[in-house]
């Protein structure tokens, strides 16, 4: 919405020297020229320009004898920024996690629109939501995050944002799903089932034992202090379910 312009006094000031200098812009569109700025100055900065319009501009010299022939800019100018928004980042990699956080990592972006990168935004998806939702920001150009406050065994995921004087760029792709749980607990086994019971000749039985641990521990069943092998009479179910 804004630009700079600057210019060489002229070489001959018609005898009197030159007082101030007045500046008009040209909207292509409507074909007219306005008043924009006047300075004693050969530089003017330029606002309320509309972002997107085209414009052309000239400079007029002013002394106690008039205004010379203005002198017009060669080219066109579009108003944009100099820069654009950043390219997408990589995909970030899940490099840590626990019940409340998850670390990620990611590579920058091949476009940097023009100016350096000044950091990134991280945000977040449930698995219950459609939408993305800001959860960290950095600053820099380190492509590394820690995410908190997650909701204990909540699925997500992940995406990023690499931010320029733009403003924020193209998400990356997501990230693949990560549970908010222990990366490593400790194995343990909740006994609250596993009592002794009598039952009738050809009467089945099963325990459900919930196992817990991270990673997922290897579990082994005995019977009769002998570990149980699948024969027809005794099975094991493959979720910590003991059939018997």
């Amino acid at each position: 919405d804004n630009c700079n312009l600057a210019w060489k006094a002229p070489e001959d000031d018609g005898g009197e020297p030159v007082e101030y200098y007045e500046v008009e812009k040209l909207d292509v569109d409507s074909g007219r020229w306005m008043p924009c700025a006047k300075v004693k100055d050969t530089k003017a900065h330029v606002e309320d320009l509309r972002k997107g319009q085209t414009y052309q501009f000239r400079v007029k010299a002013v002394n106690r004898e008039g205004a010379s022939d203005p002198l017009a800019t060669k080219e066109s100018i579009l108003a944009k920024n100099p820069y654009d928004e950043p390219g997408k980042p990589s995909t970030p990699e899940v490099t840590d996690w626990d019940v409340d956080r998850v670390n990620l990592a990611w590579e920058p972006p091949t476009n940097d629109g023009g100016a350096p990168i000044t950091g990134y935004v991280i945000e977040k998806r449930s698995k219950h939501s459609k939408d993305w939702s800001e959860c960290a920001k950095t600053k820099g150009a380190e492509c590394e995050a820690e995410v908190l406050g997650l909701k204990e065994g909540e699925e997500y995921q992940f995406r990023i944002r690499a931010v320029n004087k733009a403003g924020p760029g193209e998400p990356s792709d997501p990230s693949r799903r990560v549970v908010a749980k222990h990366r490593n607990l400790k194995p343990h086994i909740d006994r609250e089932s596993m009592k002794s019971v009598t039952i009738k000749v050809g009467q089945s039985l099963e325990f459900d034992v919930p196992v817990i641990g991270e990673p997922p521990p290897e579990k082994v069943w005995t019977f009769n202090e002998k570990p149980i092998e699948g024969d027809g009479r005794i099975a094991v179910c493959d979720r910590t379910l003991l059939c018997l």
